[in-house]
């Protein structure tokens, strides 16, 4: 009889190990995909921040606008994942809020864009999320939803 126990015993400690190495063994190869992911995303980033800022100093500004712009629309495409908005991050809630507020501005000219961005709330200019900069493109996007929208958005001087 006691000698069945010391096998059980022996048993159930060889499972138990075995799950946590095969856990631990998981967990690091997960972190370092995650890590490569971030590592690539971060070189994307850098790869196109330089394009943009090279096409500012050369004067190329409307390039440098369409640049940033097409990067911002390729992320707001990803983000989601394919989930409900409701369903996301708060991280990535608050992201396509500050784009809702852009785009909203702005309109993109991508028809999928501006779908995802559907269910997003248009927050206000005073939203703690707002910059200064962006407090005015918020005044320029609530201006363009209102039914009396009076400027073109581009300056949002008028």
């Amino acid at each position: 009889m006691k000698k069945q126990l010391l096998w059980t015993g022996l048993f159930l400690v060889l499972v138990l190990g075995g799950f946590c190495v095969g856990y631990v063994v998981a967990h690091n190869q997960e972190f370092s995909t995650g890590m490569e992911r971030l590592r690539v995303e971060t070189a994307g980033n850098i790869t196109m921040r330089v394009q943009a800022l090279s096409l500012l100093r050369t004067g190329d500004i409307d390039g440098a606008i369409k640049s940033i712009e097409d990067s911002m629309d390729q992320g707001i495409r990803t983000l989601p994942l394919s989930q409900d908005y409701a369903q996301l991050p708060s991280g990535s809630q608050r992201s396509l809020m500050v784009a809702k507020i852009y785009r909203t501005a702005f309109p993109p000219k991508s028809a999928d864009v501006a779908s995802t961005l559907a269910p997003v709330p248009l927050i206000s200019a005073d939203h703690n999320y707002c910059s200064a900069a962006l407090a005015k493109i918020a005044r320029i996007a609530h201006e363009r939803q209102s039914p009396s929208a009076k400027t073109d958005g581009r300056d949002g001087d008028e």
